[in-house]
């Protein structure tokens, strides 16, 4: 529930990206500073900002939290462990755990999906305004695709429980918004097994998205107007990249779902600690895409 309510933010932070899009393609400005360069140092102060707010005052862990008293720490920490969760900042992840999930290929593909998704998704939400304002067309039609958006996912997380408003918001979404920004969390919470081994491979993934937006910045450049070539064949390039490599995991997918079928292993012999450190080479999971 708490990723679908971060999800359903995201979205309301597109709508609040949009609107300084919309205004700032409609103020004229000079050297040294174009108009598109104020809404990176715009929003990227409120990002900082956040940031700053965020070191300050959210704690990792309810053993470093002074707003805690003793008995919510030890009520919070049983909570975690029961969980699987970690409960406190001296159980750190492995240099093990960190190599394997830098070596596992599947997650690396799937990195380049995500960097060619959010790439693409940047341009809708970054450059929409601009493109639209350059073949005529008003920047307003963008705004209210991310009112739509943003109202159609927090239909679907406050009915996550009620089955027509999980599908409604299913098939709605994808009409007014990329659903790139719900796959990453979605593919992850599928495909990766254990609290650690998540937790390193969203690290990972955030940072493919990340890197994604900041590409797309230098997409739709002024030297480039009013067909913008460069920019659009970059999206279409990014968008048969995302699909071949979606068609690779795919394959592979279905071909070890069917060996584990087959040739079950054995993990009779192993305890509890061992069971865990699976993760998914455990004979119950299974890939998803």
């Amino acid at each position: 529930m708490r990723v679908g309510w971060i999800v359903a933010a995201s979205g309301s932070g597109a709508l609040l990206y949009n609107l300084f899009s919309l205004g700032f393609s409609y103020l004229h400005t000079v050297k040294p500073i174009y108009s598109w360069q104020w809404l990176y140092l715009v929003v990227g102060s409120l990002a900082m900002l956040s940031g700053i707010f965020g070191w300050v005052f959210i704690r990792d862990y309810p053993d470093t939290a002074s707003y805690l008293d003793d008995e919510e720490r030890e009520l919070i920490g049983r909570v975690l462990a029961r969980s699987n969760l970690r409960a406190s900042d001296s159980m750190i992840i492995s240099r093990k755990q960190i190599i394997e999930g830098l070596t596992d290929w599947r997650l690396m593909v799937f990195m380049i999906i995500d960097f060619c998704n959010n790439y693409a998704a940047s341009s809708a939400s970054t450059w929409a305004p601009v493109i639209l304002k350059s073949i005529g067309k008003l920047g307003h039609f963008q705004i209210m695709a991310s009112i739509g958006a943003a109202m159609v996912m927090i239909v679907g997380v406050a009915g996550a429980h009620n089955k027509v408003a999980r599908t409604f918001a299913i098939i709605v979404l994808p009409v007014f918004t990329t659903p790139a920004v719900v796959v990453g969390p979605a593919w992850l919470n599928v495909n990766m097994r254990g609290t650690d081994r998540s937790a390193m491979t969203n690290a990972f993934t955030v940072a493919a998205s990340t890197l994604g937006a900041f590409a797309n910045s230098y997409t739709y450049l002024n030297t480039d107007y009013p067909l913008y070539i460069k920019g659009n064949a970059s999206n279409f390039a990014m968008f048969g990249t995302a699909i071949i490599c979606s068609i690779i995991l795919l394959v592979n997918f279905k071909r070890e779902n069917a060996k584990r079928d087959a040739d079950p292993i054995d993990i009779s012999t192993l305890n509890e600690e061992e069971i865990k450190a699976l993760g998914n080479n455990h004979p119950s999971f299974r890939y998803t895409l």
